[in-house]
């Protein structure tokens, strides 16, 4: 819904070129990011959103290294560059939406890892790592 509006959007305005090329490079990395952490959990169920399912052992590889949810963080750079890109109230809201639902499906996730099995690795795990960008120094 959100990728619509930003198309018709940016279909209906002028959009300055250097916004274009500053969003299709975010867009790019985004993407680069989104790949990297697909590569990196292959092979592994780690569920969808608020799908409750723990997975079986505490990804800490690729950019899983850096944050907890990489692929949160490359769909919510990718709708905030949207909102960048169009200058609207209404992608800009909608992408806003997006980003904190996907906070609450971290949260959530991390929720379930932290009554489970999983729970000391993972307590570790965090105490390195943020839970969107990567952590600049680390929780004693």
């Amino acid at each position: 819904m959100l990728s619509i509006a930003t198309i018709y959007l940016v279909v209906q305005t002028d959009v300055p070129s250097t916004r274009l090329i500053v969003t299709v490079a975010i867009a790019t990395a985004t993407a680069l990011l989104f790949r990297w952490a697909l590569s990196s959990i292959a092979q592994r169920n780690l569920g969808l959103a608020f799908s409750g399912i723990v997975p079986a052992q505490v990804v800490q590889h690729g950019p899983y290294r850096y944050v907890r949810h990489p692929l949160y963080t490359a769909y919510s750079i990718f709708w905030l560059a949207c909102a960048f890109l169009t200058q609207s109230y209404l992608v800009g809201g909608l992408a806003l939406a997006v980003v904190l639902l996907y906070v609450l499906a971290a949260r959530t996730e991390e929720r379930d890892i932290m009554r489970s099995p999983l729970a000391p690795a993972y307590s570790s795990y965090r105490q390195r790592t943020g839970l969107l960008l990567p952590r600049i120094t680390r929780k004693n």
